[in-house]
């Protein structure tokens, strides 16, 4: 029997970036102080369009992994406190970025690599993954995915919720994944429900969102270029199922949905490297 129903919403701006490109944006004003709550306090990271990051209650390992858009495989080595301790970030760019979040993940990237004196490098290592391909053989796509017919160049200042230009349905209209997860708990276990939404995105940004919950890095391998809209709705469960799901699992939805399949294999993939990290240099 359902005991309780919880919703979380999670709203990512995805787009991608370099190691190198890190070094030449940087926030104007920056504050990173140890956490001392002892986890009172739900932890989260929040980049914003027009340049400001606050982070709360969030481990090193939590920050270098927003800040690549990496799935934990892919961050490779450093001290064990970067998954133990925690930090509070409240940070500002000079003035809005002019790639929104995308900008400023670039600028996390810069001020990690600062104030932890982080020696680290990106690389590529095989690793077991997804790949998404095409389930048709005719390559046709899915009734949930379509090319976007929004020029995305003139929505960079609406990239947030509350300012951003809506489209018919009501979403933001460009380079905006949208997560909704509704969680049924009971006593055998956990049935996950989860709506995923793309507004003007690329493909390989589609695949990354993936790994969240296919528990492995995904890449794209469709070749398909341009940006596109996305919708899909999903189920998981851990335990014995708590009731019968409601809706397909991760790869009927992708397949039946999207007309991809996601495709288990060893593959090269993005890994950030940590050769040393020494402790925070406060402000």
């Amino acid at each position: 029997m359902l005991r309780a129903l919880a919703l979380r919403v999670v709203v990512a701006v995805l787009a991608p970036a370099s190691l190198a490109a890190a070094q030449t944006l940087t926030f104007e004003v920056a504050s990173i102080k140890p956490n001392r709550d002892g986890g009172a306090t739900p932890g989260g990271i929040r980049p914003l369009p027009n340049g400001r990051l606050n982070a709360t209650n969030v481990t090193l390992d939590e920050l270098l992994r927003r800040a690549y858009r990496l799935h934990e495989s892919q961050l490779i080595g450093g001290p064990a406190w970067m998954k133990s301790d925690r930090f509070d970030i409240v940070a500002a760019a000079g003035a809005a970025p002019a790639r929104g979040v995308d900008d400023v993940l670039l600028m996390l990237r810069a001020l990690l690599l600062e104030r932890f004196r982080l020696d680290a490098s990106l690389e590529k290592r095989e690793l077991p993954a997804y790949v998404l391909t095409h389930a048709r053989p005719d390559r046709t796509l899915g009734p949930n995915l379509r090319p976007s017919t929004v020029d995305c160049s003139k929505n960079q200042a609406g990239l947030t919720p509350n300012s951003a230009t809506l489209d018919a349905g009501g979403w933001p209209p460009c380079g905006i994944a949208w997560v909704f997860t509704t969680a049924f708990r009971s006593t055998e276990g956990t049935r996950l429900g989860r709506v995923v939404k793309h507004a003007g995105t690329p493909i390989a940004e589609i695949a990354r969102t993936m790994m969240l919950s296919a528990e492995r890095p995904v890449v794209d391998g469709t070749g398909l270029t341009g940006l596109f809209d996305a919708n899909y709705e999903f189920e998981s469960a851990t335990g014995s199922a708590p009731a019968p799901l409601e809706r397909p699992d991760l790869f009927t939805a992708v397949r039946e949905q999207l007309g991809l399949r996601l495709d288990a294999r060893r593959t090269d993939v993005d890994v950030l490297v940590v050769r040393s990290a020494g402790g925070l240099v406060e402000n």
